[in-house]
């Protein structure tokens, strides 16, 4: 049958490389393993198939016979098949056996070979524009491109091949760069004219989106060349996720495998981007943080929010902007010539962002968010630091705290430290001590949660003051504790995803396999499972 195959076809063409980056002067070696005499290979280096439509050769294209070399110099997209107008495919039939379907052209064998990446770089992402009126925000989106190479760029046949659709022709309005200079894609000429009204250098509008939460995109040259391959992403810096900043490559002349990386990029410095010109140099904006919130108090305690400049000088933010919702910043404006001492803290009270005016907010005990915008009393001017939190018990702080792994986390503080360094984390007194989320695929039923009260008191998991509003695991999975349940001093107890009032058998087994006595507390059964790539649990008072 195989034998049958390799006749039936006329075999294609095989190159002594698949492609990829060569030096000019490379020599391809090209030969025609076919056991029919006479077999004649056509090929070109531009792409195009020596195949007419119809099955004429074309008239563009080289030929030889046998084993033979191309000498290439520059880059090349190298289309090879084989010819041979004595090959008849057979079908073994019993009329004739030689269908008029048969074709003297064996299947193509094609090849990108590159001795220079074309130096056309992707500079600026307007992936999440701000609204404007009734006009929906992604209608103003943008990619602007720079030719960072020293000779003028022909553009045509330019493309993109994922995250929008858009191909350089001789049709549009801009087919050559010269050195140095930008060009900008829009989604909707009309509104990015609209908002942009100078910018002349529009080579066209792509179809599709870019997507708000990042995306992979990929810029390939006439040839196919490889230019640019990355995803970007609205984790990068924040104030380009929707509040009117794009993102911005920080040095256009890197090698392009750098793209890739977030540090690469940062926020623009204008607001709305700089299509088709370089984004001026960024102000130095000082790293103020969000340090410390008191979100849940009564009298003398007030809510506050505390602010750190981790810096050595003082870092002024009069006309800064402090808000209880990432997608309104323009809430609470810092009076000119507010000033965070060098190293030092500022506090903000209630009295001052809830004072009853049109920007005012509280902060919910329930669960809410705070972040602080640098601006100019006007618009936000690029930096954007803060959190969201969950509920918190009366006359409690949350605290910055950076993890092993170099991740901010707003959590639970020991005590309150207002205006000074923060106390640390409050551990305790129950914390979760292990995790079985990916058991046997035997025994998938295995998941649990272990969790202990490493204190030397006991530990009620629900509030005394209400015993029916208990403790509860969230998160990948659901749990609430039962009423009454209180925890010894260094005891613990497993969460199970099996019931093991109503299932005595598994119990019996569970307690068996893990040398458990019948001490050992084991509720269940909780709801959802454990994502085996990694998953978010936490443990939650009511």
């Amino acid at each position: 049958r195989t034998d049958f195959i390799d006749t039936n076809f006329l075999r294609a063409p095989v190159f002594s490389s698949n492609g990829g980056a060569i030096t000019s002067g490379f020599r391809l070696t090209i030969s025609a393993p076919t056991i029919e005499p006479n077999t004649t290979t056509y090929y070109t280096v531009n792409g195009l198939d020596p195949r007419l439509p119809g099955g004429a050769i074309a008239p563009y294209a080289s030929a030889s016979q046998g084993s033979f070399s191309v000498t290439l110099l520059d880059n090349a997209r190298v289309f090879a098949r084989n010819f041979n107008l004595s090959h008849n495919n057979m079908t073994g039939g019993a009329v004739g056996g030689n269908p008029s379907i048969s074709s003297p052209w064996s299947g193509s064998t094609v090849g990108t070979f590159v001795v220079r990446t074309p130096p056309l770089a992707i500079t600026e992402i307007m992936y999440h524009p701000t609204r404007s009126g009734t006009t929906d925000g992604d209608e103003f989106e943008f990619i602007e491109l720079k030719n960072v190479g020293t000779q003028t760029l022909n553009l045509v046949g330019m493309r993109f091949t994922n995250g929008i659709d858009f191909s350089f022709t001789a049709t549009n309005p801009i087919t050559s760069l010269a050195s140095g200079q930008y060009v900008v894609l829009v989604k909707n000429r009309t509104a990015f004219t609209a908002r942009y009204p100078a910018v002349a250098n529009i080579a066209g509008s792509y179809t599709g989106s870019l997507d708000n939460s990042g995306e992979r995109i990929c810029l390939e040259g006439p040839l196919r060349e490889p230019i640019l391959d990355f995803r970007y992403g609205d984790e990068w810096y924040p104030t380009t996720d929707g509040l009117g900043f794009s993102v911005v490559v920080r040095n256009e002349s890197a090698p392009f495998n750098t793209w890739t990386n977030p540090a690469s990029w940062r926020a623009s410095t204008a607001l709305n981007g700089s299509p088709g010109r370089a984004d001026p140099v960024p102000a130095s904006i000082p790293d103020v943080l969000v340090n410390e919130v008191l979100t849940h108090t009564d009298p003398p305690q007030v809510d506050s929010v505390e602010l750190h400049n981790p810096t050595a000088s003082p870092a002024p933010i009069g006309g800064w902007f402090l808000s209880d919702n990432p997608d309104e910043p323009l809430k609470y404006c810092f009076p000119t010539n507010t000033v965070v001492p060098a190293n030092g803290y500022l506090l903000v009270t209630e009295s001052q962002f809830n004072d009853g005016g049109p920007n005012s907010f509280a902060l919910s005990s329930l669960g809410d968010q705070i972040y602080l915008f640098s601006g100019d009393r006007t618009n936000l001017t690029g930096y954007r630091h803060g959190f969201a939190f969950g509920a918190q018990i009366n006359g409690a702080a949350f605290g910055r705290h950076i993890s092993s792994e170099g991740a901010e986390h707003l959590v639970t503080q020991k005590t309150v430290s207002l205006e000074t360094a923060n106390a640390g984390p409050k551990v305790g007194p129950v914390v979760i001590t292990e995790i079985m989320y990916s058991p046997s695929a035997a025994d998938p039923l295995d998941e649990y949660l272990e969790l202990r009260n490493i204190s030397s008191q006991p530990a009620p998991l629900f509030d005394p003051l209400h015993p029916n509003n208990a403790w509860r695991l969230a998160g990948g999975i659901e749990f609430t504790f039962p009423a009454g349940l209180v925890l010894g001093p260094g005891a613990f107890v497993l969460v199970v995803n099996f019931d093991p009032v109503y299932d005595p058998v598994r119990l019996g087994w569970f307690r068996s396999h893990y040398g458990l006595d019948a001490e050992t507390a084991i509720l269940g059964p909780f709801t959802g499972k454990l994502a085996n790539e990694g998953d978010r649990v936490g443990l939650y008072l009511p």
